[in-house]
């Protein structure tokens, strides 16, 4: 297998559904556009969303007044918030911060499932268990980011999150060396999903920048150097932490 095959995407909720399974999801929903900044569920009316093409939307949860904390990111052909479609009110000693919301980050087109269809998907096993992998992904990759990288200095997560977006999504295209990562990325979203300040994620991509590891624009990372990105991301916990293998 070569670096590039390894950079396709790994997982898709919507590729891994049958005919049948697709056709039952898109008669419950409706496909619509959705605009950057769209709220696209909350605690009253859940609903799954699936983004199609071009569409990309962050799930994240109230951490405080006007703040927020991401907890991933979902792009074509992904389930958005299986966790919150199934318990749609979080566990009441978690108050606000445990009610997500998927936020469009780009627009595009997305299927979109009303919560009073959700307990009828529910019952087919194919669409069910999909619904529950998913779950177990999102539960794992918050673990891995949060809850695993949490005590580590803002480099080696920062590192750690744009290669496992490196690996999850593959990339938006490749020039050369360089990996543009297909998510559309801000500095601010980074910031708030490594659970750092803005400030100290623009000295890092500045240090970054100047070693020609990373390019950066409007919502868009390049890695220049995968090999030497992967060293950022190596500290005391390195045996618990396992880098994809990218060559």
């Amino acid at each position: 297998m070569n670096r590039r095959t390894r950079m396709k995407r790994r997982y898709k909720f919507w590729q891994q559904l049958s005919l049948e399974g697709r056709t039952a999801l898109r008669k419950a929903g409706v496909e619509v556009t959705t605009y950057r900044g769209d709220d696209l569920f909350s605690a009253k009316d859940p609903k799954l969303v699936i983004p199609l093409s071009d569409s990309w939307v962050r799930l994240e949860i109230e951490s405080g007044p006007d703040k927020h904390t991401v907890l991933d990111i979902a792009g074509p052909g992904d389930l958005v918030n299986a966790l919150h479609a199934v318990e749609p009110i979080g566990p009441p000693w978690l108050g606000e911060a445990g009610i997500p919301r998927g936020i469009t980050i780009q627009k595009g087109r997305a299927l979109i499932i009303p919560t009073k269809a959700i307990s009828e998907i529910l019952k087919r096993d194919e669409l069910r268990e999909a619904i529950i992998r998913a779950i177990g992904t999102q539960l794992h990759m918050a673990q891995q980011l949060h809850a695993a990288t949490g005590s580590l200095d803002v480099r080696p997560r920062l590192a750690r999150i744009l290669l496992i977006m490196l690996y999850r999504f593959g990339e938006r295209k490749a020039i050369g060396k360089e990996y543009i990562l297909a998510p559309p990325l801000s500095q601010d979203t980074l910031a708030s999903w490594a659970a750092a300040s803005p400030t100290s994620v623009a000295r890092v991509f500045r240090q970054w920048r100047t070693a020609n590891l990373v390019k950066t624009s409007y919502a868009s990372v390049s890695i220049l150097d995968v090999k030497r990105l992967g060293d950022e991301t190596y500290t005391s916990d390195t045996s618990y932490w396992k880098p994809p293998a990218w060559g």
